[in-house]
């Protein structure tokens, strides 16, 4: 995987604990296990994971950030809508946009959040292509 500059600056300024940014490590890194093909760019201030280089604008796979209190997951509207019973079963809070993540959850249901999001997107781009 090659490594991002402006994400590594982006990890290295922020205020976030050491065990919070290797939780973010952690979720970056799934990423582009999911799918080998990611781009990282920062796009809106956060780290943004797109599925190749030819993905342009809101063709991405997700957005990542770190936060005081827990990892933003932001996967889409689209995503959320269609996974909101899961969101609610593991009593997750989150909008139209984003779920928060916090930093004690388990690294499998992040790992399966993350596979299900990076699928959902990564599907709906390539129909779209």
């Amino acid at each position: 995987m090659l490594r991002n500059q402006e994400i590594d600056d982006y990890i290295a300024q922020s205020s976030a604990t050491k065990e919070q940014k290797k939780y973010f490590e952690f979720a970056k890194n799934k990423v582009h296990e999911i799918w080998p093909t990611t781009v990282e760019k920062i796009s809106y201030a956060m780290p943004a994971f797109y599925p190749d280089e030819k993905a342009k604008g809101r063709q991405l796979l997700i957005y990542l950030s770190l936060n005081k209190k827990w990892l933003g997951f932001y996967p889409m509207p689209a995503f959320i809508n269609a996974n909101e019973p899961l969101l609610n079963e593991l009593n997750l809070n989150f909008s139209k946009g984003a779920i928060q993540i916090p930093y004690d959850t388990s690294k499998d249901i992040l790992t399966d959040l993350l596979e299900r999001a990076i699928e959902f997107n990564g599907r709906k781009y390539l129909e779209d292509k």
